[in-house]
């Protein structure tokens, strides 16, 4: 253990230059996929309180006591779930999903407000600059608008490690806003989701 300086998310948010919150919110995305699919660890607590930013932007960490560590299949399925769907290839999502049984059986319903999920989750990621906070960053409004389908379905159930997973990306994603970062985050999940899949064997 050892002292880290900083404040949280808010005071830094509010007081920081933007080059300082652009070099913050750089530094948590590439830490957030970095743990997903080199480390395949992650730090599952989103509390904003878990964050510390020093004035100049670097970032520190708190509070391990809810990390999750997950298998290397399975990463590599929820990278390539991710993949395909930047790529528009919904069939290929949904076998995925079978796979990590999410789908539990072929349900068209249930596909489409799936598929509704994974476009929202995937929207930074689409290609070209994308900057979180503004006023393009629509991805709550979209979950939003289907988490009540997700809920009603037979045809869909939300495994242990999805909720983990989706539970940190929905608190990183409260944190970016307020630091509202920029950059081609396609470029980054990409090139991590293809390390996972090399350690895989899938590559």
């Amino acid at each position: 253990m050892e002292r880290l300086d900083g404040v949280p998310v808010g005071p830094f948010a509010a007081t920081a230059s933007r080059a300082a919150k652009q070099r913050a919110g750089v530094a948590l995305g590439m830490a957030f996929v970095k743990m997903q699919y080199v480390l395949r660890s992650i730090h599952a607590d989103p509390h904003p309180g878990n964050y510390l930013f020093a004035p100049d932007g670097r970032l520190g960490i708190l509070d391990f006591g809810c990390v999750r560590t997950y298998d290397l299949q399975f990463m590599a399925t929820y990278g390539e779930a991710g993949l395909y769907t930047i790529r528009d290839d919904r069939e290929a999502v949904m076998q995925r999903l079978l796979t990590m049984g999410a789908l539990v059986h072929r349900d068209a319903a249930a596909e489409d407000a799936l598929w509704g999920f994974c476009e929202a989750i995937a929207r930074p990621f689409r290609g070209g600059v994308f900057r979180f906070g503004s006023v393009d960053d629509d991805v709550q409004d979209r979950i939003t608008a289907v988490v009540a389908r997700i809920l009603a379905s037979r045809a869909i159930r939300s495994p242990r490690e999805l909720v983990f997973l989706h539970r940190g990306l929905a608190g990183l994603h409260t944190v970016a806003k307020q630091l509202q970062p920029e950059l081609d985050w396609r470029d980054v999940f990409e090139r991590h989701v293809e390390i996972c899949r090399r350690d895989a064997g899938r590559i």
